[in-house]
């Protein structure tokens, strides 16, 4: 089954686990989202953004809380997958949180400008006032990063 090969000692069954779930699978793998081990959990989290479901939103939105900064970057990344643009205030808590850690505060500022564009998640850093350097670094790369890719 799919969901086991998540925790596979394997690398390479682990990766392609991650971009292989059926529908039928969506609940199974948002149930590993609450697993212990941390790599089980941002496996998850990178495996329902690959999916495209939906029904993923909210619980990955509780992953952004999570105490480990790669699973919470898994999650964000997941949700601009999903389209999840309802999280936006959410995530833009983290770009602007000084008492988060740098990378992901920065991922925080690449996932407004992947969901927002330039324009409007450069109208959401200016309603934050300091804005810490480094996030706005953060959102002028994703934006080169995504003007190049089209």
């Amino acid at each position: 089954m799919m969901t086991s090969a998540l925790t596979s000692p394997d690398h390479f069954t682990r990766m392609s686990a991650e971009t292989a779930i059926s529908p039928a699978q969506i609940d199974a793998v948002i149930d590993h989202l609450r697993a212990e081990s941390i790599e089980t959990r941002w496996r998850a989290a990178a495996a329902l953004g690959h999916a495209g479901d939906r029904r993923a939103i909210d619980p990955l939105c509780a992953l952004l809380d999570d105490d480990d900064r790669d699973v919470r970057m898994n999650a964000m990344i997941a949700l601009v997958r999903l389209s999840a643009d309802h999280v936006t205030d959410v995530i833009a808590e983290r770009a602007f949180d000084p008492e988060e850690d740098h990378q992901t505060r920065y991922v925080a500022a690449l996932v407004l400008v992947a969901l927002l564009g330039i324009d409007a998640a450069r109208a959401v850093f200016a309603a934050h006032d300091p804005v810490d350097e480094g996030v706005i670094r953060a959102a002028w790369a994703a934006w080169a990063v995504s003007e190049h890719a089209l």
